[in-house]
């Protein structure tokens, strides 16, 4: 079973979902670009971190060289908040690192803290009991240890300050990525609209379009209704009056003529009531009288019927039926298209030629074929036989509305009727059905 979507679900569902999608780009974008800042604020306080243990550090030590000068007490304040403050500094510094080469520096520089912290304790110490020239050797060792850390600092300086161009770098290629999305989603939201917007106007457009045919159909259809209705009463009169005639004495010659008459009012009245089954054709399609019917035995009748009619070519009936094929069908409806195949196979045959008639019960189908021995029908042209009032050979008598009528009925009951290439000379006409549920083989 096939799903049809209703357009005006789609002309919803579509820019909805297609203004969903925008969405979760711009939010992925923004998401993106707020990371991307966030890690230069992260930079820029990892650099602000290492100028402040640095500056603390130098702080105390000058601290220290101030005690060493006056001895007073005072100058020790600085390094004592140093050894108090430096190591929470350096563990929040630790936290905020990220990068490896980055962590290695960040443990190389507490190290040289420390040291350099226990350094100046003992510097402290010992420049209450100790003359100058004893301090020296520790003097110069408490430098080079400030140099490298200096040195290890300026390197975490720099690899910091490297790390914040990139990520900088990183944030405004996020920021112009940011741009492009959002341009881009408005520009999705804008087509999705202008699509939904053209897609209801084709969809009302051709709803419009669709009733105006019915209606066109609809008219079309009352006319012909109500001038064949107009034209059955003065042609039943003719013909009523005319039999009436037939039974007075007339000349042969007025006979002749009043036979002409006649023949000429029956012709216009079957041509009447052919309109109006075609008029009532379409809407009787609903109005179906389902039943299991018998189409062999149908068939059979039809031929019998087709055989003792008057004005009809003797022709040679060749039938190959099965004993039964049943199928769901309206019965005189199916009566009516056999006998109008039947009719036309017999008319347009030569004369005393075969008409082979074949029904074959298939696996969910039946199917009728009927060829004749006749002129044929040109392959360009056999499309136009199911084409209201088309006639192929203006000699013979007919309307050109019994195989469009036809048509209808055998759509209608779920089956087709058309026209094939017959297997030698003349028409072949197939004619298929659905099978009974019932006679179908499991």
């Amino acid at each position: 079973m096939r799903w049809r979507v209703p357009l005006r679900l789609v002309l919803v569902i579509v820019p909805v979902l297609m203004l969903i999608a925008a969405m979760l780009s711009v939010l992925w974008a923004a998401r993106s670009a707020a990371q991307a800042e966030q890690n230069v604020r992260q930079g820029l306080q990892v650099l602000a971190g290492i100028h402040a243990v640095h500056a603390q550090l130098a702080e105390g030590a000058s601290g220290i060289r101030g005690y060493l000068l006056t001895r007073d007490e005072r100058f020790l304040q600085p390094w004592h908040r140093a050894q108090q403050e430096l190591p929470q500094r350096l563990q929040r510094l630790r936290e905020r690192v990220i990068d490896p080469v980055q962590t290695r520096q960040v443990e190389i520089i507490t190290r040289l803290v420390e040291i350099k912290l226990d350094n100046l304790g003992t510097l402290r110490e010992r420049a209450r009991v100790a003359r100058e020239t004893q301090l020296l050797p520790l003097l110069q060792d408490n430098k080079r240890v400030l140099d490298d850390l200096r040195a290890q600092i300026r390197d975490m300086e720099q690899r910091e300050h490297q790390i914040i161009a990139e990520r900088v770098a990183l944030s405004d290629q996020v920021r112009e990525r940011q741009q492009i999305i959002t341009l881009i989603a408005v520009l999705v939201v804008l087509i999705s609209v202008a699509s939904a917007s053209l897609l209801w106007w084709r969809s009302q457009r051709a709803e419009q379009d669709r009733r105006a045919l019915e209606a066109a159909s609809q008219a079309r259809t009352d006319t012909l209704s109500r001038i064949s209705h107009e034209l059955r009463t003065p042609l039943n009169a003719i013909l009523g009056f005319g039999q009436l005639m037939q039974r007075d004495a007339l000349s042969d010659p007025s006979r002749r003529n009043l036979r002409h008459m006649l023949d000429s009012a029956d012709h216009l009245l079957h041509l009447v009531d052919d309109v109006l089954q075609l008029t009532r054709s379409a809407r009787e399609a609903e109005g179906m009288r389902w039943s299991r019917v018998d189409m062999a035995a149908l068939l059979r009748d039809a031929v019998s019927f087709i055989q003792a009619a008057e004005q009809i070519p003797v022709a040679d009936w060749h039938l190959e039926l099965p004993a039964s094929a049943w199928v769901l069908a309206d019965n005189q409806r199916l009566r009516q298209v056999l006998l109008n195949v039947l009719h036309n196979a017999a008319k347009f045959n030569r004369p005393g030629g075969q008409i082979r008639i074949r029904l074959a019960a298939l696996a969910d189908s039946v199917q009728l074929t009927v060829e004749d021995e006749g002129p044929g029908i040109p392959a360009s042209r056999r499309d136009q036989l199911f084409q209201p009032f088309e006639r192929l050979d203006s000699q013979k008598p007919g309307t050109g509305l019994g195989l469009v009528i036809s048509r209808q009925w055998m759509q209608a009951m779920g089956g087709d009727i058309h026209c094939d290439e017959p297997a030698g000379k003349g028409a072949c006409f197939r004619l298929h059905l659905p099978r009974h549920q019932e006679d179908t083989p499991s």
